[in-house]
């Protein structure tokens, strides 16, 4: 369980969270959606240790994690996959993956996950060599939750995967979260696509303007009227 209280967060004097409250159970796809600016990715960074301004509580297996290095964040199973992708672009798809197990000295295990990321992503296999910058945006987001998967997440926190995909790449990136999830991996997710979100979540939080607004089963925000007003067209 990954448990936030009272979350705080800023850059420099402007604060962005103001005293935000959730539980994301490590056996569930929680998805968090909300507009932009809503400080949607400002929560994942808290998370994962890169945003040092904080004040509150945030806990994983009942261990403050709050001012931690985000190596130790790492190692304790939290995975950031951000916005944007930040793969290695002038390194190899194989050696952004290799750099996804930097924490880790079990050569089997990261040959055997190595071999579940081809699987998982069948083109990347086929690009194994090639030069991350020179892929695809969907490749490229491909590559990145790959890297994340390499570091063996308990938790992998994702920060619009689908941001500038075409449908089809989508629905497939949106199918294979669905299969990590089944393998044991639970998952954080921020999205702008807000219907696709909720469609594969468990539960759900609308986040507006640093606060939590809503929060519930995800089947629940689905048919909320201002949930569909808001995010949903309708």
């Amino acid at each position: 369980m990954l448990r936030i209280e009272g979350l705080k967060a800023s850059y420099g004097h402007l604060e962005v969270l103001h005293g935000v409250s959730l539980e994301v159970p490590g056996d569930r796809i929680t998805c968090l959606i909300g507009a932009n600016g809503a400080g949607k990715s400002t929560l994942l960074k808290t998370i994962s240790g890169l945003l040092r301004h904080v004040q509150g509580g945030v806990s994983w297996e009942d261990v403050p994690i709050l001012h931690r290095p985000a190596p130790w964040i790492v190692g304790r199973g939290i995975v950031h996959v951000p916005e944007g992708r930040r793969i290695f672009p002038r390194m190899t798809v194989d050696e952004n993956l290799a750099l996804g197990a930097f924490l880790r000295n079990d050569a089997d295990g990261i040959a055997r996950d190595r071999k579940r990321c081809f699987e998982l992503f069948p083109r990347l296999a086929e690009r194994i060599g090639q030069v991350a910058g020179t892929l695809s945006g969907g490749e490229q987001q491909m590559v990145a939750i790959a890297r994340g998967l390499m570091a063996r997440p308990k938790l992998l926190l994702l920060d619009e995967p689908s941001l500038g995909l075409a449908p089809l790449l989508v629905t497939e990136i949106f199918r294979t979260l669905e299969q990590i999830h089944s393998e044991g991996v639970g998952i954080l997710l921020v999205e702008q696509n807000a219907f696709a979100a909720l469609s594969i979540a468990h539960q759900g939080y609308v986040l507006e303007t640093g606060r939590v607004a809503l929060g519930g089963q995800a089947r629940d925000l689905l048919a909320d009227e201002r949930v569909r007003a808001a995010y949903l067209g309708g």
